[in-house]
């Protein structure tokens, strides 16, 4: 028997209709949900904090926002309530919360945060210097339109919904902030000026526009803020001091400190690569850096 197709009008009009599925639903969707399992599970791990711990009204609160960086930089919660106890009598909570390979540029859609912030009532936050600072390109990476870059997460968002109706697609890691991967405690044995320079281009105050606008209702909550300086390999440290030093950075700094009362903590010296696994701190990069953060924590509250 002869098989028959569907004549090409058919086909056509198949593909026009996916096509304005696809585009329609990608406007329709949260732009976060692009982001899927990472989104996700930084939902599902605020979540799991808010419900763990109970925080007496004397008690300070400090909250460290950023990507994989403070993931593995930051020491986890015990470590700071524990030794505040012992040093200063006070309990003081530090949560670091996170969102893998979050962006400054991602940071503009993720209002989650900042409300979990005014929640806890916060004395004291910290954002990732690259989050508010900077635009930063690894090499080889393409400079995209953000018109376009929002559009392509928002069709990832509707293949994450298609995924997740299909039963495929959920999350295996734990539910919370606080726990060590098993590279963690590996460092590898590379020369750091090996890798190839970060390139930071500086934001400009006003593209950081919704941010602002958060970070003021955090500054009317009474909330300190602080731009945190994570330590990262040699080669790009040093692009980062670089960047430090040009007119549009020291703007940039400056409106934020006129306008928001901002700090910028930077760790004063540059890690062996030792401390690092790949681009990110080790345990014992974590071990040192946090040492230095309970310090600088201690005399801000």
């Amino acid at each position: 028997m002869k098989r028959t197709f569907p004549p090409i009008s058919v086909w056509l009009a198949t593909a026009i209709l996916s096509a304005l599925v696809i585009f329609t639903s990608s406007f329709v969707l949260d732009v976060r949900e692009g982001h899927g399992i990472f989104y996700r599970d930084f939902k599902d791990r605020m979540q799991n904090l808010e419900e763990h711990y109970q925080i007496a009204e004397e008690d300070k609160v400090v909250i460290i926002f950023g990507s994989s960086l403070t993931a593995m930089g930051v020491q986890h919660h015990d470590y700071f309530y524990e030794r505040s106890q012992t040093e200063t009598g006070q309990p003081i909570h530090v949560f670091k919360v996170y969102m893998y390979s979050c962006s400054a540029a991602d940071l503009q859609d993720l209002p989650d945060f900042f409300e979990l912030a005014i929640r806890l009532k916060a004395d004291l936050v910290c954002f990732e210097e690259r989050l508010l600072a900077f635009n930063e390109y690894n090499p080889g990476m393409l400079h995209v339109p953000k018109w376009i870059e929002r559009f392509s997460l928002r069709v990832e968002g509707v293949k994450e919904h298609l995924l997740l109706w299909a039963g495929k697609g959920l999350s295996d890691e734990p539910r919370t902030f606080d726990f060590f991967w098993k590279y963690h405690e590996e460092t590898f044995g590379i020369d750091s000026t090996t890798f190839e320079p970060t390139a930071f281009n500086i934001r400009p105050y006003q593209h950081n526009k919704r941010v602002n606008q958060w970070l003021a209702k955090l500054r009317d909550t009474g909330t300190q803020v602080v731009m945190l300086n994570l330590p990262r390999p040699k080669v790009t440290e040093d692009a980062l001091i670089s960047a430090r030093k040009e007119a549009d950075f020291q703007s940039f700094l400056k409106q934020y400190q006129e306008n928001l009362d901002l700090e910028h903590w930077v760790y004063p010296e540059i890690i062996p690569y030792s401390h690092f696994t790949d681009a990110h701190l080790n345990r014992r990069g974590m071990e040192r850096f946090s040492d230095w953060l309970f310090h600088q924590i201690k005399a801000a509250l």
